[in-house]
């Protein structure tokens, strides 16, 4: 019996150890936005405050992604200087336009306005950062 509570208690404590170096591995994640997606984890960011412009002649479709983007560590050398984005559902890679707001947070704005995209279309975003310059 003292056995088996001993095997109890060692379980317990490899499970209650392995939840938490999960939590430290999900710790960059995003909220869902009200268009209805979950936005992928850019690794060394924290992406917030996603924004959907609707085109106003068809609020079903989108000209504009915005939203903010900040390095975890908080470092003002580590701030995004090249943002690209990707919506799942047939979008390929866009490079955004950046403009550095209270450092180390940049504000991002990746304009579709020449071709607007469904709002259905968006199911995911991909986002690629970069805190250095494409060469």
């Amino acid at each position: 019996m003292v056995r088996n509570f001993k095997r109890s208690i060692t379980v317990l404590i490899v499970l209650i150890l392995a939840a938490s170096t999960f939590a430290f591995a999900a710790a960059n994640t995003t909220v869902p936005s009200a268009v209805g997606y979950l936005a992928k984890v850019v690794d060394g960011y924290a992406v917030t405050a996603i924004v959907y412009d609707l085109t106003a002649a068809d609020p079903t479709t989108i000209d504009g992604i915005k939203f903010t983007i900040t390095p975890i560590d908080g470092d003002v050398l580590n701030a995004a200087k090249i943002v690209k984005l990707q919506y799942v559902g047939a979008g390929s890679w866009k490079t955004c336009t950046l403009v550095p707001g209270i450092a180390p947070i940049v504000a991002v704005t990746c304009d579709y306005s020449a071709a607007p995209i469904a709002a259905s279309a968006v199911v995911t975003l991909n986002i690629v950062a970069s805190s250095t310059l494409d060469p």
